[in-house]
Order: C-alpha cells, then sequence, then structure tokens
C-alpha cells in the first residue's frame, strides 16, 4: 500500500543507508503514552508487532509538496521546522498497517477536552467520523526497503520568521558567525 510519512533528516539518512527505522518512546509526549500504548497493543492483537516501539504515523497515498506541506504545518512545532522535515513515499505491506480515523484518534488523545472529560475510547474501525476527517497509518516501523523517495520539505516563509524571530531556534537556520584565533 502506498503511504507517506514525515520524518527528521536523521530518519531518512538512517533510511538511505538501508537502516530500518523504529519510533521510540523518548519521543512520545508523556501525556500520550497511554494513548500510544493502546495503540500499540490494537496493532499486536492484529498481528502487528511493534516490538515494544511506538508505532509511526503516516497516510495512505502518496502526498504531492502541496499537500505534504499543509499537513506538516498543522502538525509540526517551528522546532521540528527549524531542526528539518523529510517526506517519505513508502510500499508498506498491507499486513503492516492499521488504517484509523484521524478524528477519533485524537479524540482519544484529548478526552478531557474532545469528550467532556467522559471515558476515553479508541474507536479502531477505521472509517471516517466526519467530511472533514481523514484516515491515518500507523506502521510498526519504517524499513529501509519500502521507502520509494525521500524529499526534504521546504518551509513556509511564515514559518521561517517565526523561527528567525525565536532566540531560541534561529541558530539553526543561520549558522554561528566564526571565530577568530
Amino acid at each position: 500500500m502506498k503511504l507517506w510519512t514525515l520524518q527528521a533528516p536523521e530518519v531518512a539518512a538512517q533510511l538511505a543507508r538501508g537502516i530500518d527505522y523504529r519510533a521510540g518512546w523518548a519521543r512520545v509526549i508523556p501525556s500520550w503514552t497511554g494513548a500510544y500504548e493502546v495503540m500499540t497493543a490494537e496493532m499486536t492483537a492484529r498481528g502487528i508487532d511493534c516490538h515494544g516501539a511506538p508505532p509511526a504515523w503516516a497516510w495512505p497515498g502518496w502526498a504531492s509538496p502541496k499537500q505534504a506541506l499543509y499537513t506538516a504545518e498543522l502538525l509540526l512545532g517551528f522546532d521540528q521546522w527549524a531542526h528539518g522535515v523529510v517526506m517519505l513515499r513508502l510500499a508498506v505491506p498491507g499486513d503492516q498497517i492499521l488504517c484509523t480515523s484521524y478524528a477519533a484518534w485524537n479524540d482519544f488523545l484529548g478526552p478531557a477536552v474532545n469528550r467532556d472529560g467522559q471515558p476515553a475510547t479508541m474507536d479502531f474501525r477505521g472509517v471516517l467520523l466526519s467530511k472533514y476527517d481523514s484516515l491515518q497509518a500507523t506502521i510498526p516501523q519504517i524499513k529501509a526497503r519500502w521507502v520509494r523517495r525521500a524529499r526534504p520539505m521546504t518551509m513556509s516563509r511564515y514559518t521561517r520568521r517565526q523561527i528567525l524571530r525565536d532566540p531560541t531556534l534561529r541558530h539553526l537556520l543561520i549558522p554561528p558567525e566564526p571565530t577568530v584565533r
């Protein structure tokens, strides 16, 4: 199945060297760890073994650069943009993919905000909940042989301006001046 994902440059470089990538729990927002564990357990129950790691996120199809930029602008923080973002197009065996509703996942991540404090349950049916919803795909890892194309993403002018205004991030875009010895 055709999928696409957004990853850091070092992940793309690792895959280009032929080394498979697994996500790490240290990258999961602490308040979301329980939800990620539920997603991982569901994948395991369906025969998709994550080997104790959280899943990697992707989306069905192969996004155009414009679609990928739109998605990246919604999902990524300025720190991630400053570090760099690469869009990967993948060809993943269907038995390694769990497709679910993006809206259902967001409701599950924030039940106090999205469901008036009702107990959180995740809808794993993979059906769209509204015309504004979209499918997301979770995979246990990104195998190097699944990569069909890696494309560095160009950030929007707005994002670049915001990073340049941030003293904690601007150095990632503007190299420091060399010091004279």
